[in-house]
């Protein structure tokens, strides 16, 4: 049993039926040293909470970050009441990542009235850093990273399970992912969807089939806890490609990352153009950051084709012709070009190929090395 560390005021809440604390430093992956940025996301209790008293250990925990989206946060927890394996079998970790919508207030409430429903709250700090804290404390063997805004399939965790059973401990499972009925299907949506592997690189992949490291996607993916603690967790000072990340750490270490489509979930998530490209900018800083401490990272995640001399001829001329096309002084036309329903499909994909592969290219060379 956790105890309380007397004089810390920093401690990590559960709330539910039996809540458990635990300090700072037993919050940190591995038990060990405090995971770097983690102590800055603990919200301080005027008084600690009755401690979680061990029952039956569940075999899987599913974590879900969530920040200001309540509707589809609900729609995610009800899908989970529907699964077809037994209740004690899982429990569900929810990490409030400073939310300033009724999110907290809704969670608190949910979580007396489902056992297996334990709350986490912290300070803004985002999702990586949200999983690494239900990591410290999830009791499963298994962990399920899933996104707020995903409707899970009733077999989920038991394909998930079952996954395990066959193969072994020492994998990684890969989930399906499919875009929700509910999503409306705009010029950009059904690129995204049948074109684009700028979100999901899985459409060409087979059932047991060992997935690269950057088809690891925490909308939908599992991984033995152990596993998650021994590489370190996720890399807090990054938005985008945490996961990545930690599936290329799991691949350094020889864990195979297995993909398992019957294990699916349902994307609900509309995006625009814009918001996308909001989204490779942030995207694009995150790379460079991270190729920054490991170049071999510099390929997979796009950072070399912000470097235009870098590569072989054919791979210079390429960038030389994106360039031309893409450009700070073409952007606004070619949005506008790529929005019109005259265009051919097939043509307004390339335009959107580029101006993502722009913005992203552009925040990655405009990153500054840092310290």
């Amino acid at each position: 049993m956790p105890k309380y560390a007397k004089g810390c005021p920093w401690v990590c809440q559960t709330i539910g039926p039996n809540p458990r604390v635990e300090t700072a430093n037993s919050l940190a992956l591995g038990r060990g040293q405090p995971h770097e940025a983690l102590h800055d996301a603990y919200v301080p209790l005027t008084r600690p909470p009755t401690p979680w008293t061990e029952t039956i250990r569940p075999r899987i925990s599913v974590i879900i970050p969530t920040f200001n989206r309540l509707t589809k946060l609900k729609n995610a927890l009800a899908s989970l009441r529907r699964q077809t394996c037994p209740p004690d079998s899982f429990d569900i970790i929810v990490v409030d990542d400073g939310s300033t919508d009724e999110t907290l207030k809704w969670l608190r409430k949910a979580a007396g009235e489902l056992g297996s429903l334990h709350v986490l709250s912290q300070k803004h700090a985002g999702p990586a850093a949200a999983r690494n804290l239900a990591t410290s404390e999830a009791r499963g063997e298994i962990l399920l990273f899933m996104g707020d805004d995903v409707i899970a399939s009733e077999r989920l965790l038991e394909i998930h399970l079952k996954t395990y059973e066959t193969m072994g401990p020492n994998i990684a499972v890969q989930g399906g992912v499919r875009l929700a009925s509910s999503v409306p299907m705009t010029r950009f949506v059904r690129y995204l969807d049948k074109r684009s592997a700028a979100q999901f690189q899985l459409g060409n992949a087979r059932p047991g089939d060992v997935l690269p490291f950057f088809s690891f996607y925490t909308c939908n993916c599992s991984v033995p806890r152990e596993l998650v603690e021994a590489c370190g967790g996720f890399p807090q000072d990054v938005v985008y490609y945490d996961d990545t990340f930690l599936g290329w750490m799991l691949e350094r270490k020889g864990i195979p990352i297995i993909y398992e489509p019957l294990a699916e979930v349902q994307h609900d998530h509309a995006q625009t153009l814009d918001e996308f490209l909001l989204r490779q900018r942030q995207a694009g800083k995150d790379a460079a950051i991270l190729a920054a401490r490991h170049s071999e990272l510099r390929k997979p995640l796009r950072v070399d084709q912000a470097a235009l001399f870098e590569g072989n001829v054919w791979e210079i001329a390429k960038k030389v012709v994106k360039m031309l096309l893409f450009n700070r002084w073409t952007v606004r036309i070619l949005k506008k070009m790529s929005e019109s329903r005259v265009l051919p499909f097939t043509v307004s994909s390339i335009i959107f190929s580029g101006l993502i592969g722009y913005e992203h290219r552009a925040a990655a060379r405009r990153q500054k090395p840092r310290a």
